[in-house]
């Protein structure tokens, strides 16, 4: 059960370093933390893209948002029986190993979906960009986790 702990916070640290490295081109503020502020929008935006480097990431992004909508939902339904099962008499000790796991296996898959898109935006740019993408990167996650220390 400790290795099964373990695992589960291990995961959601690499489900928030992953989201922190491929966040969505919004800028929105989740229920009053602006540490989700930002995004991969904004250090595209500072790169001067060209018009195909623009169409090609859009349809990136495109994918991977076709390709992340089943998980996603999937993920749902998990939270769903999870919090049925929080609510019930008792917990059901099997019942609670399979949707962790199965929470564990969507997050993984997502994460790995994200990285994926990343790294065919980031073989869109020229060798110049990509310095400057890792430079902006390095400072976004930077300031991510200044602002996760203030808010958390």
């Amino acid at each position: 059960m400790t290795k099964r702990i373990f695992t589960a916070i291990t995961l959601a640290f690499s489900l928030f370093a992953a989201q922190t490295l491929v966040a969505s081109t919004s800028t929105q503020v989740t229920q009053g933390c602006n540490c989700c502020v930002g995004g991969m929008g904004q250090i595209l935006k500072a790169l001067n893209l060209n018009a195909d480097q623009q169409a090609k990431i859009k349809a990136i992004k495109a994918q991977l948002k076709s390709d992340t909508k089943d998980t996603w939902a999937q993920l749902d339904d998990v939270r769903g029986q999870i919090n049925a099962l929080i609510q019930s008499g008792q917990v059901d000790e099997a019942q609670l190993d399979s949707l962790v796991d199965k929470k564990m296996e969507l997050l993984g898959k997502g994460i790995k979906t994200k990285i994926k898109a990343r790294n065919q935006i980031y073989n869109v740019l020229t060798v110049e960009q990509k310095t400057q993408f890792q430079s902006l990167l390095k400072q976004q996650m930077e300031k991510r986790k200044q602002l996760f220390k203030a808010c958390h």
